[in-house]
């Protein structure tokens, strides 16, 4: 036997087992939920760090648009869902009062620029996938892999749709908008 392996052997059988208690069983049991528990609210407060920079992103661009309307969506997208992001991410007793607000939201400024928008039919197509995507998203349970989801199918598409927002009565003469919109 090398001098290694005799250290090792003699190392190992110092090496006392604890007695059997329950406090002992109890305090590892606790201990454990204790680090599960920080594990699951790392993975939310990540989560909500991703989608409040989904959102931040909306600001970027509304900077970037020359139309104002434009300008306020990408603001009001910010505005909203910086807060719920946050909030869910800290699970904060308001979180979903924020959400239930900031999807009543998303879902007016999403249909006032379908409906005003001469970038037809890209921005109902980009529309529709990201609330598909949204609605499927609801189903996955683990927050980094679903704020992922959300940033890429939900996020990505809105902003597309943003930036591609070229209101009608920018684009043709006064009361010609209709008659464009629908032939």
């Amino acid at each position: 036997m090398s001098d290694l392996e005799s250290t090792q052997v003699n190392l190992c059988s110092e090496i006392k087992t604890p007695p059997e208690s329950p406090e002992v069983d109890v305090l590892i049991e606790t201990m454990g939920q204790a680090v599960s528990r920080l594990h699951e609210r790392h993975h939310m407060l990540c989560s909500g760090i991703i989608g409040a920079f989904g959102c931040t992103l909306f600001l970027v661009v509304a900077l970037l648009q020359t139309s104002l309307f434009a300008m306020l969506c990408g603001i009001a997208v910010f505005l909203n869902g910086v807060p719920t992001h946050i909030a869910h991410g800290l699970e904060w007793q308001c979180a979903y009062e924020l959400r239930i607000w900031d999807v009543l939201c998303n879902f007016v400024l999403a249909t006032t620029v379908n409906y005003t928008t001469r970038s037809q039919p890209a921005t109902t197509v980009l529309t529709l996938t990201a609330l598909v995507s949204w609605r499927l998203n609801q189903i996955t349970r683990h927050p980094l892999r679903k704020s992922l989801a959300h940033l890429l199918a939900v996020q990505l598409p809105m902003l597309t749709t943003l930036c591609l927002y070229e209101r009608v009565s920018e684009c043709v003469p006064p009361g010609a908008e209709w008659r464009i919109r629908w032939t």
